[in-house]
């Protein structure tokens, strides 16, 4: 989150919501009822400015129907939607155009250089998933 929050340029007001804590695991079939659209899942993600999925190294959560509906409901919104994977001790973040952190003066590369290099630099196998 701190590699995310450094990359957008959030500052340190930013707050992250965890989206796991939106549904009550021991009422999910009366949570969720029959529509997508009027689970409280969705309804807290028409008040945000943009979303962070967090992938393991291997990509998990992009195979859960869910963290798709949240991708699509973040797209509809036309929220900015990002990636996070940790390999070891290192965050990886995945924008889909350069972020704020892009567009500084990175040692003569523009702001699509230094984009490119985070995208290439994001986990293979995460990646995959997502694709």
């Amino acid at each position: 989150l701190e590699e995310h929050s450094r990359i957008r340029h959030l500052g340190s007001g930013c707050r992250y919501w965890v989206c796991v804590y939106t549904n009550d695991q021991h009422r999910l079939g009366l949570e969720l009822g029959q529509d997508p659209l009027d689970t409280p899942f969705y309804k807290a993600l028409k008040h945000v400015d943009g979303a962070l999925l967090v992938l393991g190294e291997h990509g998990e959560a992009a195979e859960r129907i869910w963290c798709g509906f949240e991708a699509c409901a973040s797209f509809w919104k036309s929220t900015q939607y990002d990636f996070a994977s940790i390999v070891g001790d290192k965050a990886h973040i995945l924008t889909f155009e350069p972020a704020e952190d892009d567009a500084m003066d990175g040692g003569g590369r523009d702001a699509f250089g230094r984009w490119m290099t985070r995208l290439f630099g994001f986990p293979e196998a995460a990646l995959n998933k997502l694709l």
